[in-house]
């Protein structure tokens, strides 16, 4: 029972409530029940926060050493390429009698890391061919012009062609070290753009001049690097070229609408126009990228296509500058090493206790082999040691002496010279493979990690912080692991193959050591880096919604026409698995939060009318006003317009709920969560509309319940609600006073009889709407709610901006025209 202090004589005053003259005698009102607090405590605040913080390390420790696996196997890759053709120091494990041991490679060996180097730089360009083909197929995006397809065209050719010549022809002739640095050198063209894009403020002349400074810090690798280190000059204007031209591909994050300069704006709109139609441009130009710069690889055609490159091959070790002691101790532990022990051996006989009897040294009458004779036999066309038996087509034909000549021919395990000694073994099989798959894993693991770091508001510490240390530490790793080398010829011979390693300076210094930090190289390095942090400095500055996704799409319309504009938290749908820390720094976006501008609302247009009223002493109701049931005159204001306004950006709540024969109990419950966000929505809604407070948070509310089997038959025949219904009806009131904590009544709902039943549309106290619709079980069947109300509603349940919405993304709605 409902009590409430009314009384008829009393005279009439709109503004008198309960709330206003409270009688001590009326106790009974309904409060929302007290807050659950079970569990909760010191030891439950500090689980959270030491959640969060293990959160925190643990995505800074997943990107960084990512990034790091990333860059490091890279060079790695790109240094087997560049011993091609060169003999390569070993570990001296396999002839132990010499001081060093070294093996030449080929290049039938490099062959296998140049495909592992193409499949690292393809597979990310897959990855958006597939992505960009699926939105394609199932989204209705625009079309890109002529203009627009080959201007994205001709700049990611040029990328590609930056980078193809940078990784397969400057990178292996550098040392590993040395490709890091350069890395960070990777931005000339967003440090140029940054100077034109600022907009007028008074701070626009200072950050200028920053701007100016990072461009000339970046412009350095042009004329600063060259004369400090003598050893790249050869390689100078292929360097200088390919770092434009890679840095080329981010320019669309660099030209600003809101730039001083008219030029600049025109390329700022132009750049956005771009976006609206990425998905369709990159499925051509992702597969155009991919075939293109296989061109760019360094090797022979008939190197590079050779039969299981991946495969094992044999390779030579070579020992000089042995004396015949060395010698003949190499013979004796080979002939060991093929003669098995004898097990009828007497088990009394001590090891080592018979002095081994000194065979004399065979000579040999072969010269010494020679890489560059013609009549050298490659080691690489052999695989197998033992004698390859080829069918002849004529048996009868050969005599001996072809047999003899044949058997000699074959290449043994070992070979003695006069003062060095050549052992053949096989490389591992499929160790390149392995290698580009652990770059690729920690590509995409870096990137994902990434991109959570910025939906979950941990950019700073999950993706700011580790990317700009992401080369530093590889620098780090790289030069110490040389001057390990350098000391230890068997360094990391337990993870990686014999004939596997890091290019090294001719002096490697560690990062530690004090002489590393007086080289010119650092200093220029130094500058790169500190230029690469001003220019990314919007890392540090997010301002991009909580739980944001990477490809989130916007309903755009203009004359009739619909279509989905992407907002990304990355501008390109790709990253560079050669840098791609670099990459998604420069990728991404430096504006990715729309300001949502308080007079774009446009709220003056909403139902002014008051939707509810407080019963006070001798208050009379008056008649209900007109309510619109469908949001017809809010089109302008929700996520249809007929131009772009930042209101676009604002988020619409559908909250739908199912009631059958619920209890009033639960009625009241579930309607007390919808007071509860109209409220929390009025509130943020008068915010901006009085206080001019941009709430980033804004969102518009709408509330729809569907009642199954809602109607019975009275006595003639005819559907009337049942007794659910009205009980619903009964506790909207009652729910509503519970959560504002005075008595309230709702004003009369719109009926409306509809093709699946009837509908009730009710205006709640925050102006925002709750339908309520009733299926009849004789027009529609059993157990269908949405699908079925929908198809013959002819749309009517959905307002008009979500059906559009839907419609165009691909999900057509039965009955609904656009």
């Amino acid at each position: 029972m409902r009590f409430s202090a009314v009384s008829h004589d009393a005279p009439l005053d709109e503004s008198t409530s309960v709330g206003t003259e409270a009688r001590s005698w009326d106790i009974f009102r309904l409060l929302p029940p007290p807050p659950d607090n079970i569990g909760k405590g010191f030891w439950h605040d500090a689980s959270l926060q030491l959640l969060k913080i293990s959160t925190f390390f643990i995505l800074f420790l997943l990107t960084l050493g990512s990034a790091v696996v990333a860059k490091s196997s890279f060079f790695l890759m790109t240094s087997a390429i560049g011993y091609g053709g060169r003999n390569m120091t070993i570990c001296t494990d396999k002839i132990p009698e010499a001081k060093i041991n070294t093996v030449f490679i080929s290049n039938k060996h490099v062959a296998k890391w140049v495909w592992g180097l193409y499949m690292a730089l393809c597979v990310p360009e897959l990855i958006c061919f597939i992505r960009c083909f699926h939105r394609t197929l199932f989204r209705n995006v625009k079309r890109p012009s002529a203009l627009q397809f080959f201007t994205v065209l001709l700049v990611e050719s040029l990328h590609a062609f930056g980078v193809g010549m940078l990784v397969f022809h400057v990178l292996p002739d550098l040392p590993a070290e040395t490709g890091a640095m350069i890395s960070n050198a990777l931005c000339m063209v967003p440090s140029v753009l940054s100077i034109f894009s600022r907009k007028a403020a008074k701070m626009t002349l200072i950050l200028i001049i920053f701007d100016v400074a990072a461009a000339a810090s970046q412009s350095s690798g042009f004329w600063a690097w060259p004369v400090l280190v003598p050893e790249i000059r050869k390689h100078v204007l292929v360097i200088c070229v390919s770092l434009c031209l890679i840095s080329l591909a981010w320019w669309q994050n660099f030209v600003h609408t809101n730039s001083f300069l008219p030029p600049i704006r025109r390329l700022g709109a132009f750049a956005n126009c771009l976006s609206e139609r990425r998905s369709k441009t990159y499925v051509v130009v992702s597969l155009w990228k991919s075939g293109n710069k296989i061109l760019y690889l360094r090797m022979k055609f008939d190197e590079i296509m050779q039969r299981d490159p991946f495969g094992e091959k044999l390779i030579t070790i070579t020992a000089k500058n042995l004396n015949s002691t060395q010698i003949n101790h190499f013979l004796q532990r080979m002939h060991e090493f093929e003669t098995p022990p004898d097990p009828r051996q007497s088990k009394n006989k001590v090891f080592g206790s018979e002095e081994l009897e000194e065979k004399p040294r065979i000579p040999t009458t072969k010269k010494p082999w020679n890489p560059d004779d013609d009549e050298a036999i490659d080691a690489g066309e052999y695989e197998k040691p033992e004698k390859a038996k080829k069918v002849d087509p004529n048996p009868v034909k050969r005599n001996r002496r072809e047999v003899v000549e044949e058997e000699e021919e074959v290449i043994s395990a070992y070979q003695v010279y006069d003062d060095y000694v050549e052992l053949n073994q096989f490389t591992s099989p499929y160790d390149a493979l392995w290698i580009a798959l652990i770059q690729i894993g920690s590509v995409i693991i870096c990137y994902h990690s990434s991109k959570f770091a910025c939906k979950v508001m941990m950019q700073r510490m999950g993706f700011a912080l580790p990317i700009a240390l992401a080369v530093p530490a590889t620098v780090a790793f790289l030069s110490t692991t040389c001057e390990q080398r350098m000391k230890d010829p068997c360094h990391m011979t337990g993870i990686l193959t014999k004939e596997l390693f890091w290019q090294c300076p001719a002096e490697s210094i560690g990062m530690w050591d004090f002489y590393f930090w007086m080289s010119p190289q650092t200093w220029i390095w130094l500058t790169w880096l500190v230029s690469q942090l001003w220019v990314t400095i919007h890392l540090w500055t997010p301002k991009h919604e909580r739980l944001a996704r990477s490809e989130k799409y916007a309903l755009n319309y203009k004359k009739s026409n619909y279509w989905v504009v992407p907002v990304r938290l990355f501008i390109l749908s790709y990253y560079n698995g050669a840098f791609v820390d670099q990459s998604l720094a420069f990728n991404r976006r430096r504006d990715d939060k729309a300001k949502i501008k308080a007079e774009d609302l446009e709220l003056e247009n909403e139902e002014s009318s008051q939707t509810y009223e407080t019963i006070g002493p001798g208050q009379i109701p008056k008649p209900p006003p007109s309510v619109c049931s469908v949001s017809s005159s809010k089109i302008e204001s929700g996520l249809i317009r007929d131009v772009a306004s930042s209101a676009d950006a604002i988020t619409k709540i559908y909250a739908c709920a199912t009631m059958w024969h619920e209890t009033p109990h639960e009625m009241t419950c579930m309607l007390k969560s919808i007071f509860r966000l109209d409220e929390d929505q009025c509130a943020r809604r008068n915010a901006q509309k009085y206080l001019k407070v941009i709430d980033p948070d804004y969102y518009e509310f709408e509330a729809h319940i569907f009642f199954d089997d809602a109607f019975d038959l009275n006595d003639y025949g005819e559907p009337v609600v049942n007794k659910f219904v009205k009980q619903l009806v009964e506790k909207i009131d009652e729910a509503a006073s519970a959560v504002h904590q005075t008595q309230m009544r709702l004003k009369s709902p719109k009926k409306a009889i509809t093709p699946y039943g009837g509908r009730i549309s009710y205006v709640l106290p925050g102006k925002n709407r709750l339908t309520i619709h009733l299926k009849d079980k004789n027009k529609i069947r059993h157990r269908k709610r949405w699908s079925q109300i929908n198809e013959s509603g002819g749309g009517t349940l959905l307002t008009s901006e979500i059906q559009a919405a839907l419609k165009v993304v691909g999900i057509d709605i039965p009955g609904y025209q656009v």
